[in-house]
């Protein structure tokens, strides 16, 4: 009949609605992660966040992680050097022991790393993580790893103490030997994040999103709020390059993790973890916070 005609042609019109809409919708997320990516330095403008002093490790009765990362103190980082001047062989260790108030700093880096800071990324990832990796679904791969390092799209946030430029000796190609280590090129760092501007799903993206892969913390800087201001400077990047969220994957039965995120960052479980569909198991979360308005 002529009415159903109508139903059925109004229905052919409203699925060539949705492909037009989801046609623009893949479009305009490839070109913002394109512009996103395009940008040489994310941090700029973000230069009070960047330079802080860094509270030694506290007791487990001490001060909560939030409270121990001081206020910006954007000349820490210029002075250090003077404030070093004739500790002369007791710098290193006195670094190593984090001192109230050590000068830290937050640089990024695009991919490829530097081989000194990607050999220093490798090492705390796999100081961290690897008991964990190897008790869960996906196990140790450090060659894996160490590609995803290298990946194109990878960018890095890098903390390391305003001193530690002085305490290494350029070799060709801008790597460093750092001759505490006896000629070991991994620099010392006090923790790194890395993470990529993606499509929130590769098959039907809808929106453009800041993912977060890793964020390390060295054992001298734990509970420093080290991981927290990371997660900050993260959040303000992905604002800024008009992301709409920031996703991350968690183990969970990394609790502590899963406590930092959920609890202290406000993060909650995204509509596409696993835990979400019936019959999936798995032993990690998706984690997610909007950022930007949706479109």
């Amino acid at each position: 009949t002529k009415a159903m005609g109508k139903a059925k042609n109004a229905k052919a019109v409203e699925r060539k609605r949705k492909k037009l809409l989801a046609l623009q919708a893949a479009k305009r997320v490839e070109e913002s992660i394109a512009k996103a990516n395009a940008v040489d330095d994310p941090l700029a403008g973000l230069e009070p966040f960047l330079a802080f002093d860094v509270a030694p490790k506290p007791a487990k009765t001490g001060a909560p992680a939030a409270d121990r990362v001081e206020l910006p103190s954007p000349s820490s980082c210029a002075d250090v050097s003077a404030d070093l001047t004739g500790v002369g062989n007791d710098t290193e260790s006195a670094k190593r022991s984090m001192p109230v108030g050590i000068p830290a700093k937050v640089t990024f880096h695009p991919s490829p790393l530097p081989t000194d800071l990607h050999d220093a990324c490798l090492h705390l990832f796999e100081s961290n993580m690897a008991d964990m990796y190897r008790d869960s679904s996906w196990g140790l791969d450090l060659e894996e790893k160490s590609n995803e390092l290298r990946h194109e799209t990878a960018r890095f946030l890098i903390v390391e103490a305003c001193s530690s430029s002085s305490d290494s000796t350029s070799t060709s190609g801008g790597d460093t030997v750092n001759e505490e280590t006896g000629g070991d090129s991994r620099r010392d760092i006090l923790a790194f994040s890395h993470f990529r501007f993606e499509p929130n799903d590769e098959d039907k993206p809808t929106e453009e999103v800041l993912y977060v892969y890793e964020v390390q913390v060295s054992d001298a800087a734990q509970r420093s709020g080290l991981g927290k201001r990371l997660m900050n400077v993260m959040e303000l990047v992905a604002l800024r390059q008009g992301m709409k969220k920031v996703m991350l994957t968690v183990f969970k039965n990394n609790q502590r993790a899963m406590a930092f995120y959920l609890e202290k960052m406000k993060y909650v479980i995204d509509e596409t973890s696993p835990s979400n569909f019936d019959g999936e198991e798995a032993d990690y979360e998706i984690l997610s916070k909007t950022i930007g308005t949706r479109a």
